[in-house]
């Protein structure tokens, strides 16, 4: 009797969805059938975490083998692992972000420290004079960086823990998110003291005499009087920079930062092709594709059982083909295999062997490397082809050349037949899971079983999609083992996923940049406060307010556009080389270089903006004093 229902995420389209069944363990002794079947059970580690990524994984296998249970039968849940345990690679990624935050965080407050200290140089001057000494003036700046530390960096992580949970979907962990809190507001806490060692030494050597006579500037009198022959107001914002040289690295630096990341990780993005990366499925340009339901797949249930029922058969291709405005059917045919005379811990070595036609013939021959490739329409069945970049060869240390001889085991639970090839020719293809192909009509006398996996439907130009994709699905309603899958549906899917990955790349950078921007107006008050007094004596002396408006949208003007300059050769060659080394990594061919005019266009377009913000900043800050009250 059945007395509930269980849905599972195993579904083929919207018409159809799985569902398991539960028993008591009584049920399963009392059937013959069901009680010779085997368990799966969930495992869960005691100290987990005071092993190794590696060291738990193996751990998982080693309990596994000592129950008996084959290694190909034990899954581990390998995000959980990494996620909780962190690999190497992702504690690297993790530390270069936190680096690259805790860097950006010293820049910004090093400046606003900086800008804090010319203001009151004059008022560190008097306590000097007043009989204060270097280690109380240090001790001063100080206890401000504290005191605004007490008061806002627990705000702060109390709003990174809101908003932690408010992304996490509301199920948070409490424990090892306020251990990462702790961690946060105290790394802070570091950056702040570390960010205000140079201004507070800064504040410490100011003199009583040195107050008074300041001027923000490291005066180079030798370039001055190179240069005071022909003052312009781009000569003068050039040497206007090069006077505070430090304070003008830093800003660079700081837009150099955020401007390269933008560029490079903006380029690595464009790089990915989501059409690319659904050919996959669609290696002819089909707009449909029925496929076994690998959802189907089970410990007990492999693919040759699967296609033992032959659903994808001739009679369904004919149907395909009366649709209206269906062009062609290819049937793609995929064999799993046992090599004879390999064993493994996990019994046989299985490979896969596919049908010629699926390589889609001019990328099989770019990667021809030795030998020929079988004609798609010969049927002998003497010769086979070579993947010998296969991930599977290489799992099970299996090496062939070209000539070398080989013989596979096929079988499914009723039949089991042995073929004996030879390596014709190779084509090491490390995009391809792939290890073997043949012509398709020797793939059908090799299997003792349908080898139909898919069938890649074809339309016509400007066909009516929404109709053919609806005969398909009435097609395959009653057909269980079946899935249809639509190229621009599996498109737009992979165009979703990218977006979500560029959302939160971008979110990164604009954090990042928000930092930079920062520095840049602090360069820019500090500029306008401590030169005050020198640029009313400018205009006093006769300089136009529009010269002294074009000296300093000059100085802005180097800072931005020269950050942008550096940062589009850097980050652009960057994201070259990141693109270039992902694409060649097997399974990741859909990320070829692009370069990013969309994302270097935006760049553009901020800067122009921040350009233009920073201008008008500029104007009406001149513009609110008089030239006495400069002066003064």
């Amino acid at each position: 009797m059945i007395t509930g229902i269980l849905q599972t995420t195993a579904s083929g389209n919207e018409n159809r969805i799985g569902y398991n069944a539960l028993v008591s363990s009584a049920f399963v002794e009392a059937d013959p059938f069901l009680s010779k079947e085997d368990y799966s059970a969930a495992i869960s580690i005691n100290n987990s975490s005071s092993y190794s990524n590696e060291e738990l994984k193996s751990k998982i296998k080693e309990i596994g083998q000592r129950m008996g249970i084959p290694e190909r039968n034990i899954q581990i849940n390998n995000v959980n692992v990494d996620s909780n345990n962190l690999s190497g690679s992702t504690v690297i990624t993790i530390l270069s972000i936190m680096l690259i935050i805790v860097l950006a965080c010293w820049l910004v407050i090093y400046n606003i420290f900086y800008i804090s200290i010319t203001k009151r140089i004059k008022q560190y001057g008097q306590l000097r004079a007043i009989g204060a000494t270097k280690k109380q003036i240090k001790q001063l700046v100080l206890y401000e960086g504290k005191n605004l530390s007490r008061k806002y960096i627990p705000i702060g992580v109390i709003f990174g823990c809101l908003m932690s949970w408010i992304l996490s979907g509301f199920h948070w962990n409490a424990a090892p998110s306020f251990s990462l809190a702790f961690l946060a507001g105290l790394l802070t806490k570091v950056t702040v003291r570390a960010s205000l060692n140079a201004p507070s030494k800064f504040a410490s050597r100011i003199s009583p005499i040195t107050a008074i006579r300041h001027v923000d500037a490291d005066v180079n009198t030798k370039k001055e009087k190179r240069n005071s022959k022909r003052l312009t107001p781009f000569s003068l914002a050039a040497l206007n920079l090069s006077r505070s040289r430090k304070k003008t690295v830093l800003t660079l630096l700081s837009l150099f930062l955020s401007g390269t990341l933008f560029v490079s990780l903006g380029t690595l993005l464009n790089s990915v092709d989501p059409i690319s990366k659904a050919e996959k499925y669609f290696p002819n340009h089909g707009q449909f594709d029925i496929q076994i339901n690998n959802d189907l797949y089970s410990e007990t249930t492999s693919l040759s059982d699967l296609q033992t029922e032959g659903q994808l058969s001739t009679s369904l291709k004919n149907k395909i083909l009366a649709i209206n405005e269906v062009e062609d059917v290819i049937e793609h045919q995929y064999i799993e295999a046992a090599i004879e005379g390999i064993k493994t811990d996990d019994g046989a070595a299985i490979v896969s062997i596919e049908n010629i036609p699926t390589l889609n013939n001019e990328r099989g021959s770019s990667h021809l490397a030795e030998g020929k490739i079988p004609d798609v329409d010969s049927s002998d069945a003497s010769y086979i082809l070579l993947n010998s970049a296969s991930s599977d060869l290489d799992y099970y240390g299996a090496h062939y050349a070209v000539g070398d001889h080989i013989s596979f085991i096929i079988a499914n639970d009723q039949e089991k037949a042995k073929h004996d090839f030879e390596i014709i020719g190779d084509i090491p293809d490390k995009n391809s899971g792939t290890s073997f192909y043949l012509p398709p009509k020797v793939m059908q006398t090799t299997a003792p079983f349908n080898s139909n996996k898919s069938y890649e439907v074809i339309t016509m130009d400007k066909a009516n999609e929404e109709l053919i994709k609806s005969e398909l699905e009435g097609m395959i309603l009653n057909e269980d083992t079946l899935k249809l899958l639509s190229f621009s549906e599996v498109v737009e899917s992979n165009r979703i996923a990218f977006r979500t990955i560029t959302i939160s790349v971008y979110s990164f950078m604009v954090f990042i940049a928000v930092f930079s921007m920062i520095n840049l107006l602090n360069t820019i008050i500090t500029t306008i406060s401590a030169r005050k007094g020198e640029l009313g004596l400018m205009q006093a002396i006769g300089m136009g307010r529009k010269q002294l408006m074009a000296m300093l949208t000059y100085e802005t003007g180097f800072l931005v556009v020269g950050s942008f300059t550096m940062a589009l050769v850097t980050g652009n060659l960057m994201g070259y080389m990141i693109s270039k080394s992902a694409g060649n990594m097997g399974g990741l061919s859909y990320i070829q270089y692009q370069f990013p005019w969309s994302a270097i266009f935006l760049y553009f377009l901020v800067i122009l903006l921040v350009q233009t913000g920073m201008v008008q900043f500029v104007r009406r800050t001149i513009s609110k004093q008089s030239i006495i009250e400069q002066l003064n």
